[in-house]
């Protein structure tokens, strides 16, 4: 299984440096929505790693590709939205799970 990071520069190359060969440095929205597409329909993606001001930008298509392909993506929290995002995702994951909505307090 591999693993691909998709975030900023210094994100991507710390990765890197630890042996990840698949990093992505997205020019705008709209590579960042490419580069999970084709990352999603690759078999031997089994992990995406994404810093949490792209995934802010395209939360409900990483609600889709781990609920329709299976793919395990963690954020990673480097801006003050970071626990938020992540936050609105865990709750997404587990009201598709369950089929019905939780209310945090």
């Amino acid at each position: 299984m591999e693993i691909a990071v998709v975030g900023d520069e210094a994100t991507v190359t710390g990765f890197r440096l630890c042996g990840i060969k698949m990093g992505y440095v997205p020019e705008d929205e709209d590579t960042l929505r490419k580069i999970l597409d084709v990352l999603s329909r690759m078999d031997e993606v089994g992990m995406i790693v994404i810093t949490d001001e792209y995934a802010f930008k395209v939360r409900e298509e990483i609600v889709r590709i781990m609920r329709e392909k299976k793919k395990i993506i963690i954020t990673l929290p480097t801006t003050e939205k970071g626990m938020e995002v992540r936050k609105e995702l865990i709750d997404r994951m587990i009201n598709t799970a369950i089929g019905m909505r939780l209310e945090r307090e």
